[in-house]
């Protein structure tokens, strides 16, 4: 079975999803860092395809998040890479066929 790799979207928003849970942010404040709702912020859970270039920079700005992949984060004791850290955090994502890299 061929599996798909994750699309860049997909990947910014789960990186964007893992710097709050990190700093323990709430949805209304990282709606606030992104200049969208909080209903916005939801639906991109779903489907990030419309998360635009600008609100990532500006974000990113603000935060001084990186994209980065190679970054690891502790977890339960034990050291993982940001995309099976991701997987964890946002279970009810439909990541199934998808390819993550190790």
């Amino acid at each position: 079975m061929k599996t798909k790799p994750i699309p860049l979207h997909r990947r910014v928003w789960l990186k964007i999803r893992l710097w709050q849970k990190l700093n323990n942010a709430s949805d209304e404040s990282l709606a606030r860092y992104l200049n969208m709702s909080v209903r916005t912020l939801r639906e991109y859970d779903n489907n990030a395809g419309n998360l635009s270039l600008e609100r990532v920079e500006s974000f990113m700005s603000a935060t001084g998040l990186t994209l980065d992949t190679r970054q690891i984060y502790p977890v339960a004791g034990r050291l993982v890479k940001p995309d099976h850290y991701a997987q964890a955090l946002c279970p009810d994502a439909d990541l199934r066929g998808a390819e993550i890299s190790e």
